[in-house]
């Protein structure tokens, strides 16, 4: 598959530094049962007390002396799912643990593609409380080798500002629900595509490009999150631009 980049936007990339992710959300599994108020988690007691890096989450997530549903818990709690208002999905998602149970299976026996692990969300095998942003870090943790990846609002729109237009469909700034296996491969395949341009000194993996399209975000965020941040901005005042009639624009000042 052949993807054309948008040559400018390329080059802003290709020109910022490989940062390896540290993630700033991730909790600690015990804590983060605990704040999100879960039941029934008999193993609770024996979940790590703390927050885990990338590197032990892709251990954890390939060990089968853990359950499923151990490594489950331990991958959103190091996605810190259910942070702020949406403490519901966490505890809606935990609900479904007996449909999960299959999928997980399936994914860490490495499902026949990255399209196949993708549609087991999609559909009737949706599960409630669970977006594209967090259930692509369960493939991405679960899944044998490291050739998924995580496709989450700043990834998805990462790849979208670089190809130029909406190569991964969105709903405002989330990643759409409507987005199916053949959208995340093609993902998959632009992330990879990346990778084989990157400075040969370098030369970043699929997972590595990934983590540089995410970027740091918060109050200080990294030179690649500031530029989706700007573009993200300009959007919006572009939509605004274009829903206003410009004579409101005039009496508002912002007509000329």
């Amino acid at each position: 598959m052949t993807i054309t980049f948008h040559e400018e936007r390329l080059k802003q990339f290709l020109a910022i530094p490989f940062e390896h992710q540290t993630f700033a959300y991730a909790k600690a599994p015990q804590d983060w049962v605990r704040s999100m108020g879960l039941e029934g988690v008999d193993f609770a007691d024996i979940l790590p007390a703390a927050a885990q890096t990338r590197e032990d989450m892709r251990q954890l997530c390939r060990n089968e002396d853990f359950t499923l549903m151990y490594r489950y818990i331990c991958v959103m709690a190091w996605g810190n799912q259910g942070a702020g208002k949406s403490r519901k999905h966490a505890q809606r998602a935990w609900g479904e643990r007996e449909r999960l149970t299959p999928i997980l299976a399936a994914i860490a026996a490495g499902a026949s593609s990255r399209a196949d692990a993708y549609a087991l969300f999609c559909g009737a095998g949706a599960v409630a409380g669970l977006g594209p942003s967090y259930f692509t870090k369960l493939i991405y943790f679960f899944w044998p080798d490291e050739r998924c990846y995580i496709m989450d609002q700043w990834t998805a729109k990462s790849i979208n500002y670089l190809y130029g237009e909406k190569f991964v469909p969105m709903t405002g700034s989330y990643v759409a629900t409507s987005t199916d296996g053949k959208h995340y491969e093609r993902y998959c395949q632009a992330v990879e595509c990346l990778a084989g341009l990157t400075d040969a000194r370098e030369r970043l993996s699929g997972s590595q490009t990934e983590m540089r399209l995410f970027c740091h975000g918060g109050r200080a965020p990294g030179p690649w999150r500031k530029i989706i941040r700007e573009h993200d901005r300009f959007k919006q005042q572009t939509i605004i631009t274009k829903t206003i009639p410009n004579e409101m624009l005039k009496l508002t000042g912002n007509g000329s």
